[in-house]
C-alpha cells in the first residue's frame, strides 16, 4: 500500500428470515445486496446506517440492540430500531491492502418480533413451572412432542386417559368469576381427534362449561346457565399437532345480548350473539383437565352434542399452557398477538462489510501530529 493509502469502508447488508413456522407472516429482506452498499464510509470515519428494518414486511420487527465487534474488530452498536453506528478505526487488516485490493468484514445481529403475550389473571405453563392457576394433581412436565411445537414450549403436561388435574371451583368466594366476563387461552396438542374427549370442564348440569374434543376432530366450548346454553367450536383439529385455542364470554356485550367467541391459531372460527340469559359459566362443582368431576360442566344442556358431554372419555395429549383473564374479554388482535407471541424465533443477521484500499491525501489532522509533508 502506498504511503497515507487509507480504504473505504462499503457495507452491505445481508438481513435474514424470521422464521415462523406456524404463521409465516414475517419476513426480513436484504439490505445493500447485489453489490449496492448500504453505507460508504472512510475508515477513519465511523458512521450511523439506516434502519435496516426499513424493508421488511410483518408485524412490528425489532433488532436485539447492543454492541459487537465484527471479524476484522470494528466496534458496531446496534440500535432496536435497526439503526447502527460502525466504527471502521479497528479494522487494522484494512491498512495493509495493497492499492487496488479489498477485504471483507463480517458482524451478526438478531432480528426478532416485538410481541409480548398480554398479562393473564392467572396462568398454568409447563416450560416456566408457572402455576398461578393452583392446578394440583399435575403429572411430572415432560418434553414437548409432535408437530408445530411452538418455539416457547419446551415442556408440557402429558395427559394418558388414566390421569387429570384439579383446580378449585371459579365460583368460590370471594373470587367469585362466575357471573363476570371470562377469557380462556390453550396451548395444547390432542393425541387422537377421532375420540370424544373432556380438555377442561367446570360446574356441572346447572351452570358450568367445558371444552371438549369431539369426533370429528372439531373443538367446542359449551356453557349453559339453566335452561340457557351456548356452543361455539373450531374447525378440524390435527393428530399430534400442537394448536392454540381462545374462548371468550362478554355478559351483556349489546345491551342484554351475550357474546361468546372462539378462536384457533389467532383466527375467529365461530361466535354466538343470540342468548340474553347467559350469566353464569361455572357453577359449584371443581375445575378439572383431562377428565370431569361428577357431572360434566354443560351437561344436558339444550346444545350438548350427542352422545353427550356425560360420556366423553378422559383427554389424551399434552397441555403446555393454560391463562385464565378474570373479568375481562381478550379482543381479536389481542388473541392473534399472544398466538404469534409463541411463535417468534430470533434469528441472525449477518452484514458484510467490503473495504477497498484507495489513496488518500493527508487530513488536516495528520499535519497536527506531523503526518504530513513539511
Amino acid at each position: 500500500m502506498k504511503p497515507n493509502e487509507k480504504p473505504i469502508l462499503r457495507l452491505a447488508f445481508l438481513t435474514p428470515f424470521l422464521l415462523a413456522p406456524l404463521h409465516g407472516d414475517v419476513t426480513a429482506v436484504d439490505d445493500g445486496s447485489g453489490g449496492s452498499p448500504f453505507l460508504t464510509t472512510n475508515s477513519d470515519a465511523p458512521a450511523w446506517g439506516g434502519s435496516v428494518t426499513a424493508n421488511d414486511n410483518g408485524t412490528s420487527p425489532t433488532v436485539a440492540a447492543g454492541s459487537v465487534i465484527s471479524t476484522e474488530g470494528a466496534v458496531v452498536r446496534v440500535l432496536s430500531d435497526g439503526t447502527f453506528f460502525y466504527d471502521p478505526r479497528g479494522v487494522a487488516a484494512a491498512r495493509l491492502l495493497a492499492s487496488g485490493a479489498s477485504l471483507t468484514d463480517t458482524f451478526d445481529y438478531m432480528l426478532t418480533v416485538a410481541n409480548v403475550v398480554d398479562e393473564a389473571t392467572e396462568t398454568l405453563d409447563a416450560t416456566t413451572a408457572e402455576n398461578s392457576l393452583t392446578v394440583t394433581g399435575l403429572p411430572v412436565p415432560v418434553a414437548a412432542s409432535g408437530t408445530s411445537i411452538p418455539p416457547s414450549i419446551t415442556s408440557a403436561y402429558e395427559f394418558t386417559g388414566s390421569n387429570f388435574a384439579d383446580r378449585t371451583n371459579f365460583q368460590q368466594s370471594p373470587n367469585d368469576a362466575s357471573t363476570q366476563d371470562v377469557s380462556f387461552e390453550f396451548w395444547l396438542k390432542p393425541d387422537s381427534v377421532t375420540a370424544n374427549q373432556i380438555v377442561m370442564e367446570t360446574g356441572g348440569s346447572g351452570d358450568g362449561s367445558g371444552v371438549y374434543l369431539r369426533s370429528d376432530g372439531t373443538l367446542f366450548w359449551l356453557m349453559k346457565d339453566g335452561t340457557v346454553s351456548s356452543i361455539v367450536s373450531t374447525t378440524a383439529l390435527t393428530a399430534g399437532e400442537w394448536i392454540h385455542v381462545a374462548m371468550t364470554y362478554d355478559r351483556d356485550a349489546s345491551g342484554s345480548t351475550d357474546e361468546v367467541r372462539m378462536y384457533l391459531n389467532g383466527v375467529e372460527t365461530d361466535f354466538d350473539d343470540t342468548q340474553t340469559g347467559l350469566n353464569d359459566w361455572s357453577g359449584t362443582d371443581a375445575c378439572r383437565f383431562g377428565a370431569k368431576v361428577g357431572t360434566a360442566g354443560g351437561q344436558g344442556a339444550a346444545d350438548d352434542p350427542a352422545p353427550g358431554v356425560a360420556n366423553f372419555a378422559n383427554f389424551t395429549g399434552q397441555l403446555g399452557v393454560v391463562r385464565f383473564y378474570r373479568n375481562r374479554v381478550l379482543s381479536a388482535s389481542e388473541v392473534d398477538g399472544n398466538y404469534r407471541s409463541a411463535l417468534v424465533i430470533d434469528d441472525t443477521a449477518t452484514v458484510t462489510v467490503q473495504i477497498d484500499a484507495v489513496d488518500d491525501a493527508p487530513s488536516a489532522v495528520d499535519d497536527l501530529i506531523g503526518g504530513g509533508s513539511p
